[in-house]
């Protein structure tokens, strides 16, 4: 399990991150009062729910293993931090704040999740960024088997792949930008509850280095009504509000502003902005102007634009220009594929052309001991990943001109 739940409070129990414990964004939990269809697992969403190439998760141990510790504590401090001016009051420990146990039972259950990331060579070489970085990220256990939300209450619609992918085809960068942007702690930016509420919290700090108790003032990570009080914040309050954006009817989380003809696909908190080019000499002022409207109004941080020198990441996918000057985009997850061909030694291995059905990678009838089943396994899934990542992000046509063939 990736979280442990303690006795300290007799039958009623609370959760701490164990030493001995990795602390992944995962927990598995049986209610006497779980329906058989609920489902045991629940999992939680950080940024965004996709996996990137340069995240690592890391338990506890190695989050404060001498080698991460500075930067740990750097980040822990900056997470508090964010909490205690956007979303925590009354912070205490545990030991002697006076909470009774029925009150400990009844508040949200949180962890501290790790995770490690690694700077790419270009933003090293060119931008003086460190290898690497930790994230430290407090997250809810909000479980539905506890206290299911009415779906309107949770629902957040994203924009799909094929969004980004037909931007990417239809955009000629000798007329419009491109450009990415990222939200600080995004669901802490959000509304606060309703009528000035306030919602009981325990967790283990990773800054005081024991569990302690507050009241939150709103939503936080793994809430499940987090993400669609940020939309609701970022959309339909401010892009739609405030700018006059319009969300897209069978697309959702993505805008467009009809008399600035500026395009933002919002995915939860990773912007992708299109905004066209203005004067004799394509300036980029639409560009700027949307980022200081959106950078005055929320906290955020890395706004780049794409140039054929400086490829953007977005999603975990790479979107690059062409050097050419034809104005041509390409998406492709090169990376990622490279990463999962390195970790399993298949970086000599044939490339297949038509992607391994989900039943094929499952198909190993061995012995879960079987040291050659699991090894099997192994290769089926990542094969399964690698074709099916070749198959929907190949960068052959999603360039600035269709060339007469499906993007």
């Amino acid at each position: 399990m990736a979280c442990t739940a303690s006795g300290a409070h007799g039958e009623s129990s609370y959760f701490e991150n164990r030493e001995d414990q990795e602390c992944y964004g995962t927990v598995k939990m049986k209610h006497e009062d779980e329906d058989e269809d609920s489902e045991a697992e629940t999992r939680w969403g950080w940024d965004s729910d996709v996996l990137e190439a340069n995240a690592v998760s890391m338990t506890r141990d190695e989050a404060y293993h001498e080698d991460y510790r500075e930067q740990t504590m750097k980040a822990a401090n900056r997470e508090m931090d964010e909490m205690a001016a956007r979303r925590m009051i009354n912070k205490q420990p545990l030991e002697g704040s006076g909470w009774s146990k029925e009150r400990v039972a009844k508040a949200l259950k949180c962890q501290a999740l790790f995770t490690k990331k690694t700077s790419t060579e270009q933003d090293v070489r060119e931008e003086g960024k460190e290898a690497y970085y930790i994230k430290v990220r407090l997250v809810g256990m909000d479980l539905k088997v506890r206290s299911r939300k009415h779906p309107n209450d949770v629902y957040v619609g994203v924009p799909g792949h094929a969004v980004t992918r037909l931007l990417v085809a239809s955009t000629d960068l000798r007329t419009h930008s491109v450009s990415t942007g990222d939200f600080w702690t995004a669901f802490l930016q959000g509304k606060h509850y309703k009528d000035g509420k306030t919602r009981d919290v325990t967790f283990w700090c990773p800054v005081m280095m024991c569990v302690c108790v507050a009241e939150l003032t709103g939503p936080i990570y793994g809430e499940q009504i987090g993400g669609k009080n940020w939309k609701d914040t970022i959309g339909a309050d401010y892009l739609v509000g405030e700018l006059g954006f319009e969300e897209s009817m069978n697309q959702e989380g993505s805008y467009y502003h009809k008399e600035r003809d500026i395009t933002v696909v919002l995915w939860v908190d990773d912007p992708f902005i299109k905004c066209p080019l203005r004067g004799k000499n394509g300036e980029a002022w639409e560009m700027e102007r949307i980022h200081a409207q959106m950078g005055s109004k929320f906290k955020m941080r890395n706004f780049q634009r794409l140039s054929h020198k400086k490829p953007l990441t977005y999603i975990g996918m790479r979107v690059s220009a062409a050097g050419d000057g034809s104005g041509r985009m390409y998406l492709d997850s090169a990376e990622y594929i490279q990463q999962i061909l390195e970790e399993e030694n298949m970086i000599d291995c044939n490339a297949v052309k038509v992607p391994m059905s989900r039943d094929g990678a499952q198909g190993c009838c061995c012995k879960p001991s079987d040291d050659q089943c699991n090894r099997t396994h192994a290769q089926q899934s990542t094969k399964w990943k690698v074709s099916v990542a070749e198959h929907y992000l190949l960068p052959t046509d999603c360039c600035a001109h269709f060339n007469q063939q499906a993007v």
